[in-house]
Parts: structure tokens; C-alpha cells; sequence
């Protein structure tokens, strides 16, 4: 938050893309020789959940690297 003077530009990892096609991701253990580094996935809503008190969410959409969520937010 403190290192934002207006807008965080951001992109997480989904399990599934938000309009439900293409590829799947699937939790691993990081153990795994296939583990792909990522400790959480979030879905729209635990995102809104996460950034809701500090941001205004101005675009939320399918990230580049899908499944993911890009987001663009401005503090509040």
C-alpha cells in the first residue's frame, strides 16, 4: 500500500480462467517435481476480499498469463 501513490497494476493466478474455459491449473504440493511455485490461488471473490479495504477496484478481467486475474486498482 505504501509503495503506491494512486494505482497497483496487478496480475495473480487462478485454478480456473473467469469465464470457466481453457486451461486448469491444479494444486501440487511443493514437493512435487511439477510444482509451479504458487502457494494460493484466488478466485474474484477472495480477491475483492483481499484488496477491498485499501483499493477501488478500476479493471478486473482474465490476466495475460490465464488462468489469472489482472487488476488495476486505485488506493482509496
Amino acid at each position: 500500500y505504501q509503495i503506491s501513490n494512486r494505482y497497483v497494476i496487478i496480475e495473480v493466478p487462478l485454478l480456473v480462467a473467469l469465464d470457466g474455459k481453457g486451461r486448469r491449473r491444479q494444486l501440487t504440493d511443493p514437493k512435487d517435481e511439477i510444482y509451479d511455485g504458487h502457494t494460493h490461488y484466488f478466485s474474484r471473490e477472495s480477491f475483492r476480499n483481499l484488496v477491498d479495504e485499501c483499493f477501488d477496484i478500476v479493471v478486473l478481467k482474465e490476466g495475460v498469463q490465464s488462468p489469472a486475474l489482472f487488476a488495476v486498482l486505485e488506493k482509496k
